[in-house]
């Protein structure tokens, strides 16, 4: 049984101060400025940095190397995508778990830990293939293989993710409402 089953909605939004989502608003907002600060400078570097002067002087183990890191981040990347959510829901299952009586601020407060908790968790290992992904361009750019073969650049693309994801699930005070009720309310 749900311990917050008996929080209502209105009470839950009373005590869901702009403190409170300012402070669940920072780490994703870290978590994904540092994801775009790395990714701007790589795009600074893709910019400035010189096509080697003959592609036949392309190291063979330099392309070779990318292309091994790219098919890890690309594994990875599936792996983490089918196991955060997961990982996501157990946080909010055990938090769930009923826990005795308590007041509406203390159940807010409770819920809005397990909220963080959950999208942290999810975020995290979001930002980790991110950064693998962006790792990985910037060993390409570096080997002078991404001059010679742009298409790895398709491992920025989980950077892009996790940027979309962060910028949809932003939290305010009405997505922390849909959150509580879907996530930590009802039972599903």
């Amino acid at each position: 049984m749900s311990r917050f089953r008996d929080l209502n909605l209105e009470a839950f939004r009373a005590n869901v101060t702009a403190s409170r989502v300012r402070g669940l608003q920072i780490i994703p907002a870290a978590l994904c400025g540092g994801v775009v600060l790395f990714a701007g400078v790589l795009f600074f570097l893709a910019g400035t940095h010189a096509a080697p002067p003959q592609q036949a002087a392309l190291d063979a183990a330099g392309v070779a190397t990318v292309r091994l890191l790219t098919l890890a981040h690309f594994v990875l990347a599936a792996l983490v995508y089918v196991a955060a959510p997961l990982v996501e829901n157990a946080v909010y299952r055990r938090g769930r778990e009923s826990q005795g009586e308590s007041s509406a601020a203390l159940l807010t407060a409770q819920a809005l830990g397990i909220i963080q908790t959950a999208r942290l968790t999810r975020l995290a290992m979001y930002e980790g293939v991110a950064l693998m992904g962006l790792v990985v361009c910037f060993v390409a750019m570096s080997t002078n293989v991404m001059a010679a073969h742009p298409v790895y650049w398709v491992n920025a693309i989980t950077a892009a993710l996790l940027i979309g994801y962060v910028v949809s699930t932003f939290p305010n005070r009405d997505r922390l409402a849909e959150v509580f009720q879907a996530r930590l309310q009802n039972e599903t």
